[in-house]
């Protein structure tokens, strides 16, 4: 991040040691108790967010840069994010808007095809039937979120229906791409397990830890029959975009990039997290429990289970298969 100071930013001295920046947009700051080489530095950024760019981003004091960046005062340099969106809901936009605040976002809506009820609800009701990539672009113009086809997003956001069925996600598994799930669910929202394949626990582990424990739990139950859960409440909504994007902000900025993945949080209708820690399954195809089984080898993979046939993964040259964390963990709450 840099310390220049936004285009256009003014500079006013109020007396001893206090200068006033006006960067225009309701963004303006006064600082207090600058000596001068404090001043002489905010002075040198000035000049570097001019039009001409002379000079060049000065070195701040620490608490003097925070109280800029606080006050909306710099220009920053945002980490670059591309994600697709397959099958976008409200809770996968709301989600953009907060990735946003922190990448520079490229974003690849590849389903569905059109906008449908309630979509349009975020993208406005002229919008109900247009092409979904069009009227997208349209919604985010102006906010620096870019609009296009990514052939190899950073990640996917696996949105709207499946209702907990891994089906879908399996086509990402032998793509090697990682991808996090987010759907409504029976009280609220249900966010992951974001997927590493071959490292960290999938949907299928999922389903297969659920079916051993509680097959009656409610998300297998909305796989069962026609339609889905009620739409959660919006307080519910927003906790889940904001609880789902720090989870991506965690993984993409390489925070324990690891340790944010394998687990699933269920956002409730007051928005409270529920996390729950998700081990990988040893009878998932995926490969995060272990070491594929020998080709040859038929009598021990009918002994720990057979790979599902959507489910079997050609691996990209130089990804290895990480260890799991704790593989007879199964599914644990978090304290």
């Amino acid at each position: 991040m840099g310390t220049q100071l936004r285009k256009g930013t003014t500079a006013t001295r109020r007396g001893p040691g206090a200068l006033h920046l006006n960067a225009g947009l309701s963004r303006a700051t006064t600082l207090h108790g600058l000596d001068g080489l404090e001043a002489g530095a905010l002075i040198r950024a000035l000049r570097s967010s001019s039009p001409r760019g002379t000079g060049a981003p000065a070195l701040l004091r620490p608490d003097i840069a925070a109280r800029l960046l606080a006050d909306d005062m710099l220009e920053t340099e945002r980490p670059r994010l591309g994600i697709a969106i397959q099958g976008a809901d409200l809770l996968s936009l709301a989600l953009i808007g907060v990735l946003s605040e922190t990448f520079s976002l490229h974003v690849d809506p590849r389903s569905p095809r059109t906008v449908p009820a309630p979509l349009h609800l975020a993208l406005g009701s002229a919008a109900l039937g247009m092409k979904l990539p069009i009227a997208l672009a349209k919604a985010v113009a102006g906010t620096g979120i870019t609009v296009s086809s990514l052939s190899s997003p950073d990640l996917v956001i696996c949105a709207g229906g499946g209702h907990g069925d891994p089906a879908p996600l399996a086509s990402l598994l032998v793509q090697d791409q990682p991808h996090l799930p987010i759907r409504a669910c029976a009280d609220g929202y249900e966010l992951g397990p974001l997927t590493v394949p071959g490292r960290t626990a999938c949907a299928h582990c999922v389903a297969l830890r659920r079916a051993e424990s509680d097959p009656f739990h409610p998300a297998e139950v909305y796989a069962t029959r026609d339609g889905g859960p009620p739409e959660p409440p919006l307080v519910s909504l927003y906790a889940a975009a904001v609880h789902a994007a720090g989870m991506i902000r965690a993984f993409a900025l390489g925070e324990r990039a690891l340790a944010s993945c394998g687990r699933i949080v269920r956002i409730d209708a007051l928005g409270r997290p529920h996390p729950l820690e998700v081990a990988p399954h040893p009878q998932c195809g995926c490969g995060a429990a272990g070491p594929p089984f020998p080709a040859d080898d038929a009598g021990s993979r009918r002994g720990a289970g057979a790979v599902p046939e959507g489910m079997k993964r050609k691996r990209a040259p130089g990804v290895g298969r990480g260890e799991p964390e704790d593989g007879g963990a199964g599914m644990r709450r978090r304290g």
